[in-house]
């Protein structure tokens, strides 16, 4: 079940990227899945670049914060732990970086920056077996490291880390 069928009208899943298709790319006698996403421009990485020293704005860099916990309230509420909460995974569009600091509404968000999270290739359900074999390193929870069963918390403590 892909976490867009939960609940059609949660403004939340905005903050997800939404799939929009997929086929079989078939070589040889493999079969390669491909998935086709909605466009964005940038990762949060490729972002930050365009600020001196990579230092994002404290109002812009709060109000892409706000959309990511969004983003993962709604996953957790779908019953899945992403389990890869990284810069690269957090995905940047519509507005130039260079001209964010220029939005009307600075001072509490930039409605024209939209943030969304995807790569789900390490997500797990979070009824059943929790453990998570693979986190990125420099993002990785306690509970990954010492090998427990891991629940939301450790998206938010991969966000933290952000």
């Amino acid at each position: 079940k892909s976490l867009h069928d939960y609940n059609y009208i949660d403004e939340r899943r905005e903050c997800v990227i939404k799939l929009l298709g997929g086929f079989k790319l078939t070589r040889s006698r493999t079969a390669q899945p491909c998935l086709m996403l909605e466009y964005m421009q940038w990762n949060l990485s490729m972002f930050a670049a365009y600020y001196e020293n990579n230092v994002i704005p404290l109002d812009i860099l709060k109000y892409i914060t706000r959309e990511i916990l969004r983003g993962l309230e709604y996953i957790h509420f779908c019953g899945v732990v992403h389990a890869d909460v990284k810069p690269e995974n957090v995905l940047i569009s519509a507005c130039n970086p260079k001209n964010c600091h220029e939005c009307p509404d600075r001072k509490t968000n930039c409605s024209k920056l939209h943030v969304k999270i995807a790569d789900f290739g390490n997500c797990i359900r979070t009824s059943g077996n929790g453990i998570v074999l693979m986190q990125t390193r420099p993002y990785r929870s306690l509970e990954s490291i010492l090998g427990y069963d891991c629940e939301s918390p450790v998206d938010i403590w991969s966000l933290a880390c952000e």
